[in-house]
């Protein structure tokens, strides 16, 4: 479900997953290095939000943090309850909120994911999606 207006945009998504070894998501427990709370790693799934600007998706700078990058970022459960690898597979559920006042009309979302061993998961990019006037 998406809701895109003037103001704060909502947007709901559900990422489907397949991991070979079942190391998605982390353990409470898992408090040290890489995934203290100062690593890039404390979290795994990441939404970064692009707009289309003169013809090329760009980043955009988040004024309110004065960071470089709008992006989004969550710390997953571990998915798999056994203490072993295991395939396992399905989908994670989650929103975010937008509140990013603009002149350009189209934008995009980048998604990526990384498993405890740090390993990437393909970049999922959303359609083009168009603000209204």
């Amino acid at each position: 479900m998406v809701h895109v207006g003037d103001g704060i945009d909502s947007f709901s998504f559900t990422l489907n997953y397949k991991d070979g070894d079942g190391d998605i998501g982390y353990k409470p427990t898992d408090t040290y290095k890489p995934y203290d709370t100062g690593s890039y790693f404390y979290s795994c799934l990441f939404i970064q939000y692009l707009e289309l600007q003169n013809g090329h998706y760009v980043y955009v700078k988040d004024p309110l943090y004065n960071i470089d990058t709008i992006q989004y970022s969550f710390r997953l459960p571990a998915l798999n309850n056994l203490n072993r690898p295991q395939p396992i597979s399905g989908n994670i559920n989650f929103g975010i909120y937008l509140n990013h006042k603009t002149i350009y009309k189209t934008f995009k979302f980048r998604i990526l994911l990384f498993d405890k061993a740090l390993h990437e998961s393909n970049i999922i990019e959303t359609p083009p999606m168009q603000r209204g006037n």
